[in-house]
């Protein structure tokens, strides 16, 4: 219980209507959105992976499944920045496939992932 006569209070009811009316409507500050320096980090850390994954850009849409195909067996270090991508965190997500009304955990680190769970993933993404 707060001691209000020992802050300088008549009542307990003086004393909240002072600390609601001192409360922050928000303790977010600009940088809690984004995390610049964090970005720019992981871009330097993963300049090369991003730049093989960005080449996907350059081939026609017809060709981009066989391509990006490609580029996970030969590179499997890209498919870890695949969720940051998407602005997730985590490096295993659990994902409701409707259709078959079950659940699926996708591994996206480069040990663990499977090829075809990460296709069907990123092409039901929209890549």
């Amino acid at each position: 219980m707060v001691n209000y006569k020992k802050l300088g209070y008549e009542h307990i009811e003086e004393y909240n209507t002072d600390f609601l009316n001192t409360l922050l409507k928000t303790n977010r500050t600009y940088d809690f959105f984004v995390d610049w320096d964090k970005i720019f980090d992981k871009l330097e850390k993963n300049v090369v992976e991003i730049s093989i994954l960005n080449s996907l850009s350059k081939i026609s849409s017809d060709k981009v499944e066989d391509k990006f195909r490609e580029i996970l067996t030969k590179y499997p270090e890209c498919v870890p920045l695949l969720p940051l991508i998407l602005a997730i965190r985590d490096k295993s997500i659990d994902v409701f496939d409707a259709e078959q009304k079950t659940t699926k955990k996708i591994d996206f680190s480069k040990r663990y992932f499977k090829i075809d769970e990460t296709m069907n993933f990123s092409k039901k993404q929209g890549y």
